[in-house]
C-alpha cells in the first residue's frame, strides 16, 4: 500500500505540473488570439474613419477648387495657361489645405488621366512628374476610373492614400488624392486603447537613398531595411513617458516581430520579460498585393498569464499540499486495517459511508459485484446506489439527493433495494442502519439478502398482475372513448369545410376547384377517423399489418391532418424531415401517426395553456446507424423535473379531468416500444420538451 501511494503521489504531482503549464500555455494562446482580433479590428476601424473623412473632403475640395471645369480645359490650352490654372487651384485650396494639415492630411495631390502629376499642395512647384512606375494607385484609377485607396509608398513619402476620379460631363479629366500621415492612425489607436503603436516602413533602394538625406522625417529601425517615422516616435515617447531605447524588446522578440511583419495575416507575440503582448499587423498594398510595411501594437497582458516565478511557486505549493495529503491518507489507511478485518468476517454486506461517498466495505460486497478492491469499485462508481434497480416500492438513486437521507428521515420504515450480482441475477436486500453507529458523521449500513422471501412475494404479485392483464383487454374499448378528444380537430375541419361550402354555394361563389378541394379535405379527415378506429381496434386485438413505407410520407400525411388546428391557434410547425434522404421502413401503418398526433397535440395544449406568445413546434428526422430518429420539440417551457419521470405513467395527466385522461402518452410509449419495437423518451431542452422516437430500420 505504501508503494502504491508513492507511485500515485508521483503521478499526481507530474500531472499537476503538466496541467499548470498546459493551462498557462492555453491561456496565452487564447489571449494572443483575442488581442490580435481586437487590435486588427481597431486598425481597420481607424482606417475606415480616415476613408470616410477623405470621401467627404474630396467632394468639398473638388467644388472649392473648381476642378471639374478647370481640369477639363487642360487639353486645349498652352503651358502658360496650364500654369495659370494650377496657380488658381493652389490659391483656392491653400487655406483649406493649411487647416487639413492640422488633422494629419500631409498631401493633396491632383493628377491627370495620363499619369502625370499636375499639382502637389505640399510642393506646388514640383509637377509634371510621370507617376506610371511610381504610384500603382494612379495607374489603377486611370485604368478603371473608380475610387481606390491603400497604404502606399512613394519615392519621398508614404501614407494612407485615398484617390477619387474627377469627371466633367461624363469625361474623366483628372484625379484628386488625399494622403494621411500614418502617425494619425497610430496616434488614434494609442489614444483610444491606451497602448503603444509603431509603424515600420519597408523601403527600396531609391526610397532608402532619399531617407538618408532626410533624417528629420525618418529613422532607421532595429530591423534591417525598415525605417520609422519620427512623428510616430514622438507620439510613442509622449504616451509611454520613456526613452525609446528602453522600449526596444530583446533580440529574440524582435526577430519574431520581423518574421510576423513579413506575413500577410495579423498575429500577436507574448513578451514574458515585460508581460507585454505585441500585435503585428502586416500592411499590404491593396493594388500590388505586396507587403510594404507593418504596424505594431504593444499592450499590457492580462494578469491571468502567469510569469515563470509564479508558476514555480504554484508548482511548489501544489507538491507540498499533495505531500501532506498523501501522508495523512497513509496514516488513515493504516488505522483502518483493523476495522476492515472485522467487516470482512461478516456474510452480510456492510459498508461505511457519509451518505455521499463509500469509505469502506467488506469482502462480501466486493465479491457480489466482482471487484477486487474498493479502489477499483470507486473508479467506476461513487455510490452503491448505481446498482439500485429502478422500481416503485424500493429505494432508488435520486439526482441531487442521498438515498441514505431518505432512510434516516423515516428510520422505522422497512427499506429494501433490488440489485444484480456479477452474474446478472437479481437479488433483494433489506437495508438497516443504527443511528447509534455514527462515527465522525459516518454510518454503518447493513444489506441483508432476502431474495428467497422476495421471490415468493413476487410470485404472488405476478399472479395478481396476470389477473389485471386479463381484465385489461375488456377495458380497451373504454380507452378508445377516452381518446376520442383527438378526433375533435378532424371533425371540426369537416364541419367547417362543409359549412363553408354551403355558404359559398348560397352566395354563388362556390367554384369547381374549391368544391373538389373541400370534398378532398372532408374525405381525408374522414379517412383519418376511420384509420384511427382501425388502428386502435387492431392494437387491442394485437393484429399487426406490416407494410414497407417511406417514413417522410407517413409523417407528412400526419402533419397535413393537424396543420389546420395548429394554424388556427397561431402555432408555427417547423418541418425539417425532408432534409435527409428518403427512409424506407417496415412498420404497422397508422400507429406512428397516432403517436405523433398525441405528442403534437400535447405540445399545442401546453403552449396554449401557458399563453406562449411565440408558439412553435419543430419536428426533425435523421438516420443514425440502423435507426430512424424522430424528434418533436416545442416552445412550452418543458416538463417540471419533479414529474418528468411520471409522464408516461397511465392515467397521469397535468390537465383537468375534462381535458385529458392521462392515457395519451402512456399509449404512445406502449405503441412505439411494444408494437414498433422502438423507444420513446422525453427530455427538457432550452425551449421546451423534446420527445425522441427511435425506430429500428
Amino acid at each position: 500500500m505504501k508503494q502504491l501511494l508513492i507511485i500515485l503521489f508521483l503521478f499526481t504531482s507530474a500531472l499537476s505540473v503538466l496541467g499548470i503549464f498546459t493551462l498557462n500555455k492555453n491561456t496565452i494562446k487564447k489571449q494572443l488570439e483575442h488581442t490580435t482580433q481586437t487590435y486588427n479590428r481597431a486598425y481597420n476601424t481607424v482606417y475606415s474613419e480616415k476613408f470616410q473623412l477623405a470621401t467627404t473632403l474630396s467632394s468639398g475640395l473638388t467644388k472649392m477648387g473648381k476642378l471639374k471645369k478647370r481640369l477639363s480645359k487642360l487639353s486645349s490650352v498652352n503651358d502658360q495657361q496650364k500654369d495659370k490654372i494650377r496657380q488658381d487651384i493652389y490659391n483656392d485650396l491653400l487655406f483649406r489645405y493649411s487647416k487639413l494639415k492640422e488633422i494629419g492630411i500631409k498631401q493633396i495631390h491632383i493628377s491627370l488621366p495620363n499619369n502625370i502629376s499636375f499639382l502637389k499642395m505640399s510642393q506646388p512647384n514640383h509637377y509634371g512628374e510621370d507617376l506610371t512606375n511610381i504610384r500603382p494607385s494612379i495607374r489603377y484609377i486611370n485604368k478603371y476610373k473608380k475610387p481606390t485607396h491603400s497604404i502606399e509608398l512613394g519615392n519621398i513619402s508614404y501614407g494612407a492614400r485615398f484617390i477619387y476620379p474627377i469627371f466633367n460631363n461624363g469625361v474623366h479629366v483628372g484625379n484628386l488624392g488625399l494622403t494621411f500621415d500614418f502617425y494619425t492612425i497610430t496616434a488614434s489607436i494609442m489614444k483610444q486603447y491606451d497602448v503603444l503603436s509603431n509603424f515600420f516602413i519597408k523601403l527600396n533602394k531609391v526610397q532608402e537613398a532619399f531617407v538618408k538625406t532626410n533624417i528629420t522625417t525618418y529613422k532607421k529601425s532595429q530591423h534591417q531595411g525598415y525605417y520609422l517615422d519620427r512623428l510616430v516616435l514622438q507620439e510613442i515617447k509622449k504616451a509611454s513617458k520613456k526613452e525609446l531605447i528602453n522600449l526596444i524588446p530583446q533580440k529574440s522578440i524582435s526577430n519574431k516581430i520581423l518574421f510576423a511583419g513579413k506575413k500577410y495575416k495579423p498575429s500577436s507575440i507574448y513578451d514574458k520579460q515585460f508581460n507585454f503582448i505585441i500585435t503585428v499587423i502586416p500592411i499590404i498594398n491593396k493594388i500590388t498585393k505586396n507587403n510594404i510595411a507593418f504596424l505594431t501594437v504593444r499592450s499590457q497582458a492580462e494578469h491571468t498569464i502567469l510569469s515563470d516565478t509564479y508558476i514555480y511557486i504554484i508548482i511548489l505549493l501544489t507538491i507540498s499540499f499533495l505531500s501532506i495529503g498523501f501522508y495523512l491518507l497513509y496514516i488513515l489507511l493504516t488505522k483502518n486495517n483493523e476495522l476492515q478485518n472485522i467487516l470482512d468476517s461478516q456474510t452480510n454486506f456492510i459498508l461505511l459511508t457519509d451518505g455521499k461517498k463509500i469509505k469502506s466495505v467488506n469482502k462480501a460486497l466486493l465479491n457480489f459485484f466482482d471487484y477486487p478492491s474498493l479502489i477499483e469499485f470507486n473508479k467506476e462508481h461513487s455510490c452503491i446506489c448505481d446498482f439500485f434497480i429502478e422500481e416503485d416500492g424500493y429505494l432508488r438513486k435520486k439526482d441531487g439527493e442521498s438515498w441514505l437521507d431518505e432512510m434516516l428521515i423515516d428510520s422505522k420504515k422497512l427499506h429494501q433495494v433490488k440489485m444484480k450480482d456479477k452474474y446478472g441475477d437479481v437479488h433483494f436486500f433489506q437495508i438497516d442502519t443504527n443511528i447509534n453507529n455514527i462515527t465522525n458523521d459516518n454510518y454503518v449500513i447493513t444489506f441483508t439478502n432476502i431474495t428467497e422471501l422476495e421471490e415468493k412475494k413476487q410470485e404472488a404479485f405476478t399472479q395478481k398482475q396476470q389477473m389485471i392483464e386479463r381484465t385489461k383487454s375488456a377495458q380497451m374499448g373504454e380507452m378508445i372513448g377516452n381518446i376520442a378528444h383527438q378526433w375533435r380537430q378532424p371533425l371540426s375541419v369537416i364541419s367547417t369545410t362543409s359549412t363553408g361550402m354551403l355558404m359559398q354555394k348560397e352566395y354563388g361563389i362556390l367554384d369547381d376547384d374549391t368544391l373538389i378541394k373541400s370534398c378532398n379535405s372532408i374525405n381525408e379527415n374522414a379517412q383519418f377517423l376511420s384509420e384511427t378506429i382501425n388502428t386502435f381496434t387492431n392494437y387491442i386485438k394485437e393484429k399487426k399489418e406490416l407494410k414497407e413505407v417511406i417514413l417522410q410520407d407517413r409523417i407528412n400525411s400526419t402533419i397535413e391532418i393537424i396543420s389546420a388546428s395548429l394554424k388556427s391557434n397561431q402555432i408555427t410547425l417547423i418541418n425539417n424531415i425532408n432534409e435527409c434522404e428518403d427512409i424506407k421502413i417496415t412498420m404497422t401503418i397508422g400507429l406512428l401517426s397516432q403517436v405523433i398526433i398525441n405528442i403534437i397535440n400535447n405540445a399545442k395544449d401546453i403552449q396554449l395553456s401557458k399563453q406562449i406568445k411565440e408558439k412553435w413546434i419543430r419536428i426533425d428526422l435523421k438516420k443514425e446507424k440502423q435507426c430512424a430518429i424522430i424528434t418533436i420539440e416545442d416552445h412550452g417551457g418543458g416538463v417540471p423535473n419533479e414529474i418528468i419521470h411520471k409522464i408516461f405513467d397511465p392515467y397521469f395527466t397535468t390537465k383537468h379531468q375534462s381535458q385529458g385522461t392521462g392515457l395519451g402518452l402512456h399509449m404512445s410509449k406502449d405503441i412505439v416500444e411494444r408494437t414498433l419495437f422502438g423507444k420513446l423518451t422525453v427530455q427538457n431542452g432550452q425551449n421546451g420538451a423534446i420527445f425522441t422516437i427511435s425506430l429500428p430500420l
